[in-house]
C-alpha cells in the first residue's frame, strides 16, 4: 500500500516525519515540506471534517432515542392520566381536544375514540360558544359552571378549571351541585331565589325518596321553555327573569293538589304528579290554553311554548336516574312538534333518540365534507301556465345513515344552532346556482329560500344578505324568504328586520300559512308579500268542508291584503280544479314536477310543459 500523505515537519533541529497511508494509492504526493502552520491547517480541517460526519450520525442516534424517550413519555403520561380520578382534557386554542382520560369517559359516557380531534363544544349543546369564548379570555386559572350533556343524554352540571399552558389548555371536570348565582339560574339552599320553587336538589330528593317508598304511582315530566335562550340573549336579564316568573304563574295556576313543581335549570321545569285521580291530558290541555295567551314583557308580546316529555313510576323506571333519562327522553321528542307539546315515554325512543345524537354530532361536519346539497321545486302560475320560480330544498346525504329528512335534522340544527352556518350555505349555494341558470338565459323569475328566525334575528341578517346579492349579481326580487308561520309568535321583535330586508327588495312570503299561530291583527302588522298555504290542507280540500273553508279564507285574505297565495303540495288534478275554483294561481306539488338537483332543473325550465289535463283556460 502506497503512501499518499507524508509530512515532514520540523522544529528546530528536529525533524518529524508523519505518514498519512490511505488504501487508495494514488499517489498524490510523493514528500511534502511543510512549516509547522500548514499541517496544524491540514490536521484542523481533517478533524473538522470527521466530528462532522461523527455529529451528524451521532445526532441521528440521539433523534432516535429522543423519539423512543417521547414515546416512553407519552405511554407513561397516558397511564398517569388514566390513573387520576380527575376528568381531564387537553384543548387547543380552538377548543379541538387532544387529550382524553379514563375518568373523562366515566364522567361523561364517551369513549377516547369518539372525542380526540372533536371539538369540545360537543360537550355543551346548549351553548357551543361557552368553552371558546372561556378559552380567548384565559389568561391565569378561571374556573367556568356549565351543563354538559352524557351520551344517554342526561344533563350534568360540572364546573371546568381551566389552566393556559402557551397555545394549549388544561380543563379539569367536577361535579357541580349547586350552580353559582348567574342571570339565568340562583339558587339557594333548597330553593330557587327567583321563583321561590324548589330547586334541583330538592327535587332529586324529592324524586328519590317517592321511589323508595314504593306505594303509590306517579309521573315525572320536564317542561321545557325551548325559545328562552333566545329570548334571554334578545330581551336581557330583567325581561328573561319577567317572563320565567309569569311562566311559573302559570303553571301553579293549572297543577292540582299533590303536584311538585321545581324549577331544574335555567328554562326547565321538572315536575312530580300524583297518579290519584289525576287526568293528565286535561292538565296539559289546561296548560296548553294558558300559553295560546302572549305574555307581555317590556311591551312585547311574547308566545313561549312548552315542550314536554313524561313519564311514569313504576312501568317506566324504579329508580331516579332512570326515571329522569325518560323523561328527558321524552322531552326531545316532544320538540319535534309544533306549539305546546306533551310526549309520553315508550321504549322505542331509545332507538330514536340514539339517532337523534349521532345526527346532532354529525351535522355539524355535514358542510365540510360536502353532505348537503340543494334541490329544487319548481312553483307553477297557471295565468301564463310557465314556471315562475322554485323552492331550494335542503337535502343531506348522510355518509351511514342515507338519506335524512330535513324534517328530522332540522330542528336538531335550530338546537344546537347549526342552523346558522348551514342556512347561510342554502342561501348562497342558491344564489350561486340561480346566477349561473340567468347566465345561460334560462327562464326563472325567482329563487325561494326557507330561513329559521334562529338566523333571521342576528343582527347583522340584511346587511349580509345585501353582501350575497352583490356578489352573486342578483336582484333582490329575484329572492323570496320563506319564514314559518312561528313568526307571529315573534312578530313584534322581528317587524324591523322585515321592514328592511322589505326596503332591500327582497320577496317575503308566509310558508305553512293555517297551522296554528297566525291571528289576523299580527297578520296585518307583517311586512309580507305571499302566502303558502300548508300542505295539510291542501291533501284534505276534496274531503274535508273545513279545509276547503280554511283555503277559501286564506285565498280571500289575500286578495284583500294584496299577497299573492301559493298552494304547496298539489297532487291531483281534483285538487288543481278546487283551487282554480277559489282562484288561487300559483301551484307548487309532484303534480306539477318533483325536487330536481340544479343541472336537471335547467332542462326542465328549458322544455317544461303544464300537464295536459289542466284544463287550457285553468287561472284566466
Amino acid at each position: 500500500m502506497e503512501k499518499d500523505y507524508i509530512f515532514y515537519i520540523e522544529y528546530g533541529a528536529k525533524r518529524m516525519t508523519v505518514e498519512l497511508i490511505y488504501s487508495t494509492g494514488t499517489g498524490l504526493f510523493q514528500e511534502v515540506l511543510a512549516r509547522p502552520w500548514l499541517f496544524l491547517i491540514c490536521i484542523l480541517a481533517l478533524t473538522a471534517l470527521l466530528t462532522g460526519v461523527t455529529a451528524l450520525l451521532s445526532r441521528e442516534w440521539l433523534q432516535l432515542r429522543h423519539k423512543k424517550w417521547m414515546l416512553s413519555l407519552h405511554d407513561l403520561y397516558e397511564q398517569a392520566m388514566d390513573r387520576t380520578t380527575d376528568a381531564v382534557l387537553i384543548l387547543d386554542g380552538r377548543g379541538t381536544i387532544l387529550s382524553w382520560n379514563r375518568a373523562s369517559e366515566e364522567l361523561l359516557g364517551y369513549s377516547k375514540e369518539e372525542m380526540l380531534q372533536q371539538p369540545s363544544a360537543r360537550l355543551v349543546p346548549g351553548d357551543r360558544r361557552l368553552i371558546q369564548n372561556a378559552l380567548d379570555r384565559c389568561r391565569q386559572e378561571m374556573l367556568l359552571p356549565l351543563k354538559a350533556r352524557h351520551k344517554d343524554g342526561r344533563s350534568i352540571n360540572l364546573l371546568l378549571t381551566l389552566q393556559p399552558h402557551n397555545h394549549f389548555y388544561t380543563a379539569t371536570l367536577r361535579f357541580d351541585e349547586f350552580k353559582p348565582v348567574t342571570v339565568e339560574t340562583t339558587w339557594h339552599g333548597d330553593k330557587d331565589v327567583l321563583t321561590g320553587l324548589p330547586n334541583r336538589t330538592a327535587f332529586l330528593a324529592y324524586l328519590e325518596e317517592q321511589t323508595a317508598i314504593k306505594t303509590f304511582a306517579f309521573s315525572v315530566s320536564f317542561l321545557s321553555i325551548d325559545s328562552f335562550p333566545r329570548l334571554a340573549e334578545a330581551l336581557g336579564r330583567k325581561p328573561s327573569e319577567r317572563l320565567l316568573l309569569d311562566m311559573t304563574d302559570r303553571l301553579q295556576t293549572v297543577l292540582p293538589k299533590g303536584a311538585f313543581l321545581a324549577r331544574w335549570s335555567d328554562c326547565v321545569f321538572a315536575l312530580i304528579l300524583p297518579d290519584e285521580d289525576v287526568a293528565l291530558a286535561g292538565i296539559w290541555e289546561q296548560l296548553r290554553q294558558k300559553l295560546k295567551q302572549p305574555f307581555s314583557v317590556n311591551g312585547l308580546q311574547l308566545f313561549a311554548p312548552l315542550s314536554i316529555g313524561t313519564c311514569f313510576y313504576p312501568q317506566d323506571g324504579k329508580n331516579a336516574e332512570m326515571l329522569l333519562q325518560h323523561a328527558y327522553v321524552a322531552k326531545r321528542q316532544a320538540k319535534q312538534i309544533k306549539d305546546t307539546s306533551v310526549s309520553y315515554f315508550d321504549a322505542s325512543m331509545m332507538s330514536q333518540i340514539e339517532r337523534m345524537f349521532q345526527l346532532e354530532a354529525d351535522l355539524p361536519m355535514a358542510l365540510s365534507k360536502q353532505e348537503l346539497e340543494l334541490h329544487y321545486q319548481p312553483q307553477v302560475n297557471l295565468a301564463d301556465r310557465s314556471i315562475v320560480s322554485a323552492e331550494a330544498l335542503l337535502r343531506w346525504n348522510h355518509p351511514e345513515l342515507g338519506l335524512i329528512s330535513p324534517l328530522e335534522f332540522i330542528p336538531i340544527a335550530e338546537e344546537t344552532e347549526t342552523i346558522v352556518p348551514i342556512g347561510w350555505w342554502v342561501i348562497e349555494e342558491a344564489l350561486r346556482e340561480f346566477h349561473q341558470l340567468k347566465a345561460n338565459d334560462t327562464p326563472l323569475q325567482q329563487i325561494a329560500v326557507n330561513v329559521s328566525l334562529i338566523q333571521l334575528e342576528r343582527p347583522d341578517f340584511a346587511e349580509r344578505l345585501e353582501l350575497l346579492l352583490h356578489r352573486y349579481q342578483v336582484n333582490a326580487a329575484c329572492l323570496e324568504i320563506e319564514l314559518t308561520e312561528s313568526i307571529m309568535q315573534e312578530s313584534s321583535r322581528l317587524t324591523g328586520v322585515l321592514e328592511k330586508l322589505q326596503e332591500i327588495g327582497v320577496t317575503i312570503a308566509l310558508d305553512d300559512f293555517g297551522t296554528g299561530y297566525s291571528s289576523l291583527s299580527r297578520l296585518y302588522s307583517l311586512p309580507l308579500d305571499r302566502l303558502k298555504i300548508d300542505k295539510s290542507f291542501i291533501d284534505d280540500i276534496a274531503v274535508s268542508p273545513s279545509a276547503l273553508n280554511v283555503v277559501h279564507t286564506v285565498v280571500y285574505l289575500a286578495e284583500q291584503t294584496g299577497l299573492d297565495v301559493v298552494a304547496e303540495g298539489v297532487e291531483t288534478i281534483e285538487q288543481v280544479h278546487m283551487l282554480k275554483e277559489l282562484n288561487c294561481l300559483i301551484y307548487q306539488g309532484y303534480y306539477f314536477a318533483r325536487p330536481l338537483a340544479a343541472d336537471a332543473l335547467k332542462g326542465t325550465l328549458r322544455n317544461y310543459q303544464i300537464p295536459k289535463d289542466v284544463p287550457i283556460g285553468a287561472g284566466m
